[in-house]
This record gives C-alpha cells, structure tokens and sequence, in this order.
C-alpha cells in the first residue's frame, strides 16, 4: 500500500504538474488569441480610417466641383439677364424705326403731293402724274414682290396702314387733278 500511495502521490503530483503545464498553456493560448484579436481590430481600425480618408478627400473634390457648377450657374443666369435686356433694347430701337419709317413715309407722300400742286399750277401736272404713275407701278411691283418674300408684317404703329392711306388720298388727288383737266 506504501507503494500504491507513492504510486498515487506521484501520479498525483505528475498530474499536477501537467494541470498546471495547461493551465500555463492555456494561458498562452488566450494571451495570443488576445493579442491576436487586437491585431486584427486594429488592422481593421486603419483599414476603415483609410476608408474615411479616402471618402473625406472625395467629398471635398465634389465639393469643390459643386462650387464650381454653382459659379457657372450664377454666371450663365448673369449673361441670360443681359441678353434680356439687350434683346429689349433691341426690340424697342426697332419700333422706334418702324415708327420712324412711318412718319418719314407720312411726310414723303405729303411732300409728293404738295410737289404735285405746285407742278400743276406751273404747267407741268401731266409729266408729274405720269412720274408718278411710273413710281406707283414701281412701288406695287416691289409690294408684290414683298408680299412674295413674306416681307410684309403688320406693326403695332400702324405704318403699312398710314402708307395706304396717303396712298388713297394721293390716287384721289390724282383723280382730282384729272377731273379738273
């Protein structure tokens, strides 16, 4: 029995030592998985901070892309507003000319008409009517060739309306001074 119990304590005791040998083991073991667990938190932690960077720096370059498309905007809106008005100005200087055109056409026919009275009191109506004759053929031809080119509008001044009145009023004087010969 002595040697069963020696045989036993020194079981005991080897399988003390071996317990304690795993529990250093086993120690190890959660030490490395420790350190190993935090390496890869930390590789993962500046891979994600990369990532972060990466993603910062592109959204500085949109940004500033952003900016840019803003100032372009502002500028393209800044020349729209300056063709307006420029379109405007335009739009008001050709109705000053139509009417203009107008009044120059008013005082044309006027001057032809005062020159036709004073022609006839001097002897000369009948080579002024036949001028005149001649101008008005030359004047519908050219209508006629306007209306052919769709060149004829109507303007608000009215200006084509006053020419075809002096118009009239001028055949009319013609008839007149017709009448009277």
């Amino acid at each position: 029995m002595q040697a069963q119990n020696e045989t036993l304590k020194k079981n005991l005791a080897e399988s003390q030592n071996e317990k304690s040998g795993l529990k250093a083991r086993v120690a190890e073991l959660g030490q490395s998985l420790h350190h190993y667990r935090s390496r890869n938190t930390e590789i993962e932690l500046k891979s994600s901070l990369n990532k972060i960077e990466k993603m910062k720096g592109r959204i500085e370059e949109l940004e500033v892309a952003l900016h840019s498309c803003e100032l372009r905007i502002e500028l393209l809106e800044t020349r729209e507003e300056r063709w307006e008005e420029e379109l405007h100005h335009s739009h008001d200087q050709i109705r000053n000319r139509d009417y203009l055109m107008g009044e120059a056409i008013t005082l044309a026919v006027e001057a032809d008409i005062l020159s036709m009275k004073y022609e006839l009191q001097s002897g000369r109506s009948q080579e002024l009517i036949s001028l005149h004759g001649k101008i008005r053929t030359l004047g519908l031809k050219r209508e006629k060739e306007r209306e052919k080119e769709n060149l004829e509008t109507e303007h608000h001044y009215g200006t084509r309306a006053k020419t075809k009145k002096m118009d009239q009023r001028f055949e009319q004087f013609q008839k007149d001074l017709q009448d009277q010969m």
